[in-house]
């Protein structure tokens, strides 16, 4: 991105307004101010807020400023050091500019504030007491008045599409639209502004949000350049199930329009434009269109009455004011606006799509977590999951990002069939700069191929206005038709493939699967999957370790083989099953037990569950009871400690050895021996753009490498594990910590950030 059009931070430590303290704690208000060209006015706000106490809160002000050239920048910097300050290059907007700064801040509320207002004593203890003592109140804004001190109206009902055609136009002069009651209702001139109230939306001056309606709805549409979005943004918040109140307890003196009067035909541009996008948006083109067009025709009426006063002689000089001004917006036609600057770092709405979320027992859905995590962590900005109605709400909400879940179908029961395009698509629908991701494993979607359209679908339906897709292939796995529905499966899988905008697969075997489907190299990444565990503190000591194991039920001799994942009949549980029996057979077998982390069926494969019943059933075949130990699933925390408490861990897959498979991950990252099959044969590193190939497993160095389907020789090597262990482990440990620093969540996060950033550059 050109350097002009990029953000520089400033002084970037909050203000702890509250004491020291406050510097390092999460702030419990966060200001957000953004100015253009108010320098005066700003430091009155500022100092509104710095120069009182603020009932002990913690404060933190952040103040985005769109290239003001009044001196507004020096100013902060000189004036108000503790002062956050977000400097752009250019005029991005107002929602821009709001975004900028939601990015930034900590705080559990968020007070949007114009430079043009300064806060009266006991403001930020009066809204959050309010919000306090409302949890469903996710919007609340404070009494506001012109500086004479008469009340600044700031209370709004959603308007009818009727309305439109008369609020804010040259039908509103005349009776009797003047004084029709729905006019009067949109201004809640009904209800006294005496007294709390909810309301449907609050003019943005001065609002502050709770924390979870942003998590949850995102921030301002970045289609709206000033005016309308806040309407736009309660009537989001609303829908999502939130409350917007008027408090007029706190009160905010406002001097209104001192940024936009200084170039008023760009007002009158900006007002009629976000109007006419407010309600394309949410009531459709069509009638966006009809608004556009009667607007256009209010200004070419006002233009002639104009001409014809002029000509009469009527206050010429003021005539031929009025005239440039509606010149200047006729030329513009009322055109929606589009941002004509690219988007800067972490300026991006990213959408995870998931099958599997929370995070049930299995793959996808940590890596949808950890992804989502790393991303926020890059500094990628707004980052959301989108996923079904499986898992537990309570999981979500322990997550650093918002989950929005899709309905369910008729039966209650989530269901990824061709009714989820529709419901997805209104899921982004009126976003700008998005980017949706889609997290496939053909299993994870019931084997359903509806998903595989899902880019054509919104190419389709939103037009210009899609959000760019990129899917990362889990697995090239075909999904079922109909029977003997054979190459028509495989063209279902090409079809993915290519209507995608972006394709990530995670090894070399499948970045040259998909070059032999036909897919542009040009369109296709190689990025690796990460550990869904990271590695947590281990144990202070070994008669720590000791008392743990003895918790799970090992001792001091046993040698603990671990198993991690779901139970799948491509990871190999029977062939490890079958090598204890082996080593039992032996007389070597009574020192080993088997510990199986998670292990469990899983929720989105049928035929994990049928594997499950038959490993139980072989377990007691083989008379293994007594030495497998089930821990079944745990969270990352204590998957972590009990990776620790082994000595090593088997992953005999059927399939080979991969690095898409984050069961082999995560012991590598504990720096855990591994036992494991040969990879298959995989396309060599030359094939692979040279940033995006991988490390080897070198048998004997980072890892124990047998023939999959082979319990004697998987035998041989756990008993060559605990017979070598004094050499052999402290080996295999340095070389898995080596292979595991190479799959780091932290440069996973920033290369998906990098190629999503990069679909915006032509």
């Amino acid at each position: 991105m050109p350097p002009h059009h990029t953000d520089q931070l400033n002084n970037p430590r909050p203000t702890g307004t509250g004491g020291q303290a406050g510097q390092s704690q999460a702030p419990d208000f966060s200001v957000i101010i953004v100015s253009y060209n108010v320098a005066a006015l700003l430091e009155e706000c500022l100092k509104s807020i710095l120069d009182r106490p603020q009932d002990g809160f913690r404060v933190e002000i952040i103040v985005v400023d769109n290239a003001s050239h009044d001196g507004s920048p020096a100013l902060v910097r000189e004036m108000f050091p503790q002062v956050r300050l977000i400097e752009n290059k250019d005029n991005y907007g107002f929602p821009r500019g709001c975004n900028q700064g939601l990015r930034q801040a900590k705080g559990r509320y968020l007070f949007f504030l114009n430079p043009d207002a300064r806060l009266e004593p006991g403001v930020l203890k009066t809204l959050n007491d309010f919000m306090e003592a409302n949890p469903a109140c996710g919007i609340a804004g404070p009494k506001i008045l012109y500086p004479d001190g008469t009340v600044q109206p700031n209370r709004r009902r959603f308007p009818g599409p009727g309305l439109a055609f008369v609020e804010s136009t040259i039908l509103q002069r005349y009776r009797p639209f003047r004084t029709m009651r729905a006019l009067q209702k949109f201004n809640f001139e009904d209800v006294t502004p005496t007294r709390a109230q909810p309301v449907d939306w609050l003019v943005g001056a001065a609002f502050v949000v709770r924390r979870e309606v942003t998590d949850r709805i995102g921030g301002l549409d970045e289609q709206f350049f000033m005016y309308s979005e806040e309407m736009d943004f309660c009537k989001r918040a609303k829908a999502a199930g939130w409350q917007v109140w008027y408090t007029p307890d706190a009160t905010v003196i406002h001097q209104e329009g001192q940024s936009s009067k200084q170039d008023v035909p760009f007002r009158h541009i900006n007002f009629q434009t976000s109007k006419i996008a407010y309600f394309r948006k949410h009531y459709g083109r069509l009638y966006g269109g009809l608004l556009r067009y009667f607007l256009l025709g209010t200004y070419i009426s006002q233009y002639v009455e104009e001409w014809a006063k002029l000509r009469l002689g009527h206050k010429a000089e003021l005539r031929r004011e009025r005239l440039a001004l509606i010149r200047k917006v006729l030329a513009s036609g009322l055109r929606p606006y589009r941002s004509p600057f690219p988007p800067a770092p972490g300026e991006l709405n990213l959408t995870l799509l998931s099958a599997e979320f929370p995070p049930l027992p299995g793959g996808v859905g940590d890596y949808t977590a950890c992804l989502a995590a790393a991303l926020q962590t890059a500094g990628a900005g707004q980052v959301r999951v989108l996923t079904g109605q499986s898992g537990l709400a309570a999981d979500a909400e322990e997550l650093p990002f918002p989950v929005e879940r899709l309905p369910a179908n008729r039966q209650g029961r989530n269901t990824w069939g061709w009714p989820a395009l529709p419901r997805i698509a209104a899921r982004l629908k009126g976003q700008s700069r998005q980017v949706l991701n889609i997290q496939y494993q053909t299993g994870a979607y019931r084997m359903h191929p509806a998903i595989n359209f899902l880019p054509l679908y919104l190419r389709l339906t939103l037009g210009k206005t899609r959000p760019r897709v990129v899917t990362t292939f889990h697995d090239l796995l075909v999904p079922y038709l109909f029977p003997k529905a054979g190459p028509v499966r495989e063209w279902v899988n090409r079809l993915l493939l290519k209507t995608s905008d972006l394709v990530i697969v995670t090894n070399a075997s499948d970045y040259r699967q998909a070059l032999d489907r036909g897919l542009d190299p040009a369109r296709l990444r190689l990025v690796p999957i990460g550990s869904n565990i990271e590695p947590g503190p281990g144990f202070a000591n070994d008669l720590e370790r000791a008392v743990f194991r003895r918790g799970l039920g090992l001792n001091a001799t046993d040698f603990a083989v671990g198993y991690f994942g779901l139970a799948n009949r491509t990871k190999g549980m029977d062939t490890l099953l079958r090598a204890l029996a082996e080593l039992r057979a032996t007389g070597e077998g009574q020192a080993y037990k088997l510990v199986l982390i998670g292990g469990e069926a899983g929720q989105t494969d049928p035929d994990n569950q049928a594997y499950a019943a038959e490993l139980a059933a072989l377990t007691g075949q083989l008379g293994l009871e007594g030495v497998v130990i089930r821990t079944g699933h745990r969270p990352a925390h204590e998957t972590s400690r009990l990776l620790y408490a082994l000595e090593a861990v088997a992953l005999p897959f059927k399939d080979g050895a991969s690095f898409r498979r984050g069961s082999l991950l995560a012991p590598l990252s504990h720096g855990l021996p591994v036992v494991t099959t040969w990879p298959q044969p995989e396309p060599a590193n030359s094939c692979l753009p040279e940033d995006e190939r991988l490390p080897q497993l070198l048998d004997g160095q980072n890892i124990l490498l047998v023939k999959p389907d082979d319990p004697a020789e998987l035998a041989a090597a756990l008993l060559r594990l605990r017979q070598e262990a004094d050499n052999l482990s402290p080996r295999l440990n340095a070389g898995a910590l080596d292979l595991a620093r190479r799959f780091s969540w932290q440069s996973i996060g920033q290369r998906s950030l990098a190629l999503y950033r990069k679909l915006f550059e032509n």
